[in-house]
């Protein structure tokens, strides 16, 4: 077991037992390991050992008895007298707590100070990695003792949603955050997301402005990153550049890791050039990420065949890497906080009335930050950002 330094060690041993005991791994009845034996596995100290059981002790989920041990009690027998009406979960992307996105980082922010705001309703906060078997292993741990779940996810065209399938079978309130559901959920489900299709044409609008010849974007491969939200900017986008003539598409793949949006983007820059004539103005949208207009920018650097002024570029998500290390492009922005907020409302009202046939659907509005046609020509770039 890796031991996480921001989190108490016994939360976490505690984590893994409720892991083992709601995936049968420790069946109803059997004898539970001894305190010798828990501290030997997670080589901790006696003392951590024993704060963790009595914790699922006082939850209900262990009882000693007298000369025999510890046994895992009946959970599913008692589940209802146990549930915790204070408590909802929060799922989200990240191995550890320490490995949130600043994007992520904000949304639960806000999710927060909705619970906080609207009578104190306790958080706990669930890494899931993005799986679906993680998403559905921790729903199955906190079932007994959380009131309602928040999923921080994404949905992909014509696919079923393991973790919302089994939220709905089970009846438990919950929230979609951020991702644009697809046609299965999206009548009947509580989802909070931004108007992916109205920034894809503030994108198109921006490049109509600008004056561009030929317009690019960039998206990912089917996969992993094929999702919904990026499905529903191209939709925007291509709404107005279909009337335009623009329709170049790039498909990348993005690898898995810290960089992979970056990479995907200078790989994209790769093909772009080959195709792009250098006396015509060039448009280049990047709507899965600003990280891949980041990569975008780093290639067209690196080639000095290319008349920088002539590019303009528009990312997605208005990160910090949009206007730091001498990059200067236009974005679409949208409050995460805001997101959160209004996710933490639904649900909690999702609890409050018990009406899961009437789902709350919201979406929110983006807007677009632009800085300078050019994003190479910083002297000609505006003083401040300019919101449209």
């Amino acid at each position: 077991m890796t031991i996480v330094e921001n989190k108490p060690k016994y939360k976490q041993i505690k984590d893994i037992l409720l892991e083992r005991i709601y995936s049968g791994e420790y069946q109803i009845e059997s004898r539970f390991p001894t305190e010798n034996e828990l501290v030997s596995e997670f080589g901790v100290s006696k003392h951590t050992i024993l704060k963790t059981l009595g914790e699922l002790v006082n939850e209900d989920l262990l009882y000693r008895r007298q000369g025999s041990g510890t046994f895992v009690r009946d959970f599913q027998r008692n589940s209802g007298r146990r549930k915790n009406t204070s408590a909802v979960a929060f799922l989200y992307y990240g191995d550890t707590e320490s490995d949130i996105p600043k994007g992520a980082l904000q949304l639960i922010s806000g999710f927060g100070k909705g619970l906080q705001d609207t009578g104190g309703v306790e958080m706990n906060l669930v890494s899931t990695n993005g799986t679906a078997e993680n998403e559905i292993k921790a729903i199955n741990r906190l079932l007994p003792s959380m009131n309602g779940v928040a999923v921080l996810t994404h949905f992909r065209k014509g696919q079923n949603h393991p973790a919302v399938d089994l939220l709905k079978e089970k009846e438990i309130p919950f929230v979609s955050i951020l991702a644009y559901p697809n046609e299965i959920y999206r009548d009947n489900i509580n989802f909070v997301t931004i108007d992916d299709f109205k920034g894809g044409r503030l994108a198109a609008e921006y490049f109509i402005k600008c004056k561009c010849d030929d317009v690019f974007t960039v998206m990912p491969l089917n996969g992993k990153y094929a999702i919904m939200n990026y499905d529903m900017r191209l939709a925007g986008f291509q709404s107005l550049h279909i009337r335009n003539s623009v329709k170049n598409t790039i498909n990348v793949e993005i690898e898995n890791d810290l960089f992979g949006f970056e990479k995907a983007g200078y790989a994209a820059g790769s093909e772009i050039i080959k195709r792009i004539d250098p006396a015509r103005k060039i448009g280049i949208f990047a709507p899965m990420s600003d990280q891949v207009a980041c990569g975008l920018i780093r290639k067209f650097r690196e080639d000095r065949h290319i008349k920088r002024k002539n590019i303009v570029f528009c990312g997605y998500d208005n990160l910090s890497e949009s206007n730091e290390w001498n990059n200067n492009f236009t974005s679409i922005d949208y409050s995460n906080f805001d997101i959160g907020y209004r996710a933490a409302t639904v649900l909690l009202e999702n609890i409050r009335t018990g009406n899961c046939a009437v789902p709350a659907r919201e979406i929110l509005p983006v807007k677009l930050i632009r800085r300078g046609e050019s994003d190479y020509d910083i002297n000609n770039s505006s003083s401040g950002d300019k919101h449209e």
